[in-house]
Parts: structure tokens; C-alpha cells; sequence
């Protein structure tokens, strides 16, 4: 199917999706809970950029203060001295670095399921996604690092949503990673009348982030039909190929599919290049920093 002519199939499902006249038997997303932004999120939105009433509500939160020092002292962000406090990270980091992981610390918080072997599986893919996503974008300076780590974050979060009503979704999941014609969005949408990457997006509309992360995330499965689609402006096939890229560099396929061979890059890993502007030793290249040094 043409790339146009696909994206307006998708509209088409989407609007019905949101449409308030279905019938809410009917309704996929019926039974779905999705989340709120947290508390803490809209505080800090509303400090009006004021660094020291930012601290503040960061350390009135014991576990997000905690996981904030973590993040920041991980390799992704490679600083030469350990950070000890959030001012300090506050000062090195800036605010829309503190925002990326305040936000991927809430989410965590906010879905959770109990299917918990499965769930860590998924948290840790997550992780590795958002980690090389951030490396992706600060090698190639083509977009934020701190955007790109939040997709990358974001970019599944509709899976466990997904699980609350349909426990046999990662049987179908797996089945979507062995598909090697480029219709992972379609084998779910065929199972359930939705998919994990529209949950995801409704979750990132929800919590009142960036519309290019949205619009990644809704697409990220969608290969060639929004790679090469008219449609989107080059900044948003950036970020949707970083997304891509770190995705294969992570092997959800494997964490998540269960899969030796990664069907999608197969399909669609030349063109995820060509938007970055990388050859095939830019892409080993970095591939090879991620495993080594931001894996590390």
C-alpha cells in the first residue's frame, strides 16, 4: 500500500477511535486505563521556570529525588564528578533535562501490572530504548537528547496499558515481531481494534507532551509508510528514526518479541539511516558505543 494512501487508512481508524458517537461496547479503548499526568509534573510545569522552587519539589519526593541522582550519574549523561544534590544537577543538567527524568521516573510510577516477570522485561526495554535514543541524538546533533530519551521512554508505555484488558497481548506482540511484511500495527490492531502505539500516544497527549513525541510515538511502527510520507516535516522523521534506530540497537526484538531477527529493520533500516545522514560505519559505530559505554 502506498505511503499516503496508508497514513489516511490510519486516520480513518484513529477517528473512529476517538469518535464519542461508538458505541462504548465497542469502544477498543473501553477498559483501558490510562494514567493522569502526576502531581508533581504539573507543579513543576507551573513553576514558571524557577529553579529554586523546582529543587524544592523534587526533594519533598524522596523516591523521585533518589531516581534523579541515579539517572544523572548514569553513562548516558557522562559527567566527570559524581552528583551528590539536586541543585547541582539542576545547575549542570538545566531544567529540560531534569523535566526528561522526572517524567520517565513518574511513568513507572503510574502504570503498573501484575504480571511482574513480564513488566521488568518491559521496564528494562524501556530503559535501554530511552538510553540509546539520547546517545542517537547526541551523536548525530540532529535532535534534543533530552526529547529523544523521553520518546524513547514513552515509546511503549501503551503495552502494559494494553495488558490491563487483554491478558494474551504479548502472545500477539510476539506475533508482530515475526511478521516480515511490515505489519506489526495491523496483526494488533486485527487482535484487539487498537494498538500499543495509539496507547501510547494517548497517554503522551494526556500528559501534555511535546507534540513531535506524540506524533514518534504514534508512528514508530510504521516503517517506510512514515519515513517517506509528505505529510511530516523532517524534524518529526528525526526523531521517529532516532526512535527506530534505538529500538533495533536495544533488540527489543528480542527483550520483547523473543525473536533472533529484528523484520522491522530488515524492512526499514536503510531509509532509518538515510534520515539520520549515517553510512553503515556511523551505524557500527554507534551501535558499538551504545553496547560498550551507555550500556555499561
Amino acid at each position: 500500500m502506498a505511503a499516503n494512501a496508508y497514513l489516511e487508512a490510519l486516520q480513518k481508524q484513529n477517528a473512529e477511535n476517538n469518535n464519542p458517537e461508538v458505541d462504548k461496547k465497542e469502544d477498543p479503548l473501553e477498559g483501558i486505563i490510562i494514567p493522569p499526568q502526576p502531581k508533581i509534573l504539573m507543579e513543576l510545569k507551573s513553576c514558571g521556570g524557577k529553579i529554586d522552587k523546582i529543587i524544592e519539589l523534587i526533594e519533598e519526593d524522596a523516591g523521585i529525588s533518589a531516581g534523579v541522582i541515579k539517572t544523572i550519574n548514569s553513562p548516558l549523561y557522562a559527567l566527570r564528578a559524581r552528583v551528590n544534590s539536586i541543585s547541582k544537577a539542576v545547575q549542570l543538567l538545566g531544567l529540560d533535562s531534569i523535566l526528561s527524568i522526572v517524567n520517565a521516573l513518574a511513568l513507572r510510577a503510574s502504570i503498573s501490572n501484575d504480571m511482574q516477570t513480564q513488566m521488568e522485561e518491559f521496564w528494562d526495554s524501556s530503559t535501554d530504548v530511552a538510553k540509546a535514543a539520547g546517545a542517537i541524538a547526541t551523536q548525530t546533533k540532529l535532535c534534543n537528547r533530552d526529547t529523544a530519551y523521553t520518546a524513547g521512554l514513552f515509546h511503549n508505555c501503551g503495552i502494559p496499558l494494553l495488558l490491563q484488558k487483554h491478558k494474551n497481548f504479548y502472545d500477539i506482540l510476539k506475533n508482530a515481531y515475526e511478521d516480515d511484511k511490515g505489519e506489526f500495527i495491523e496483526i494488533e490492531r486485527s487482535a484487539f481494534k487498537i494498538d500499543h502505539a495509539f496507547v501510547g500516544y494517548k497517554v503522551c497527549k494526556l500528559w501534555n507532551l511535546s507534540e513531535r513525541v506524540c506524533l514518534a510515538i504514534r508512528y514508530h511502527h510504521h516503517g517506510n509508510a512514515f519515513l517517506k510520507s509528505d505529510k511530516f516535516n523532517q524534524d518529526l522523521k528525526v526523531l521517529g528514526a532516532t526512535l527506530m534506530l534505538a529500538e533495533h540497537i536495544a533488540e527489543t526484538h528480542r527483550t520483547l518479541g523473543g525473536k533472533e531477527e529484528d523484520k522491522d529493520w530488515t524492512l526499514f533500516g536503510e531509509n532509518v539511516l538515510d534520515v539520520l545522514d549515517m553510512n553503515k560505519d556511523d551505524y557500527e559505530n554507534t551501535k558499538e558505543y551504545i553496547h560498550e559505554t551507555v550500556y555499561a
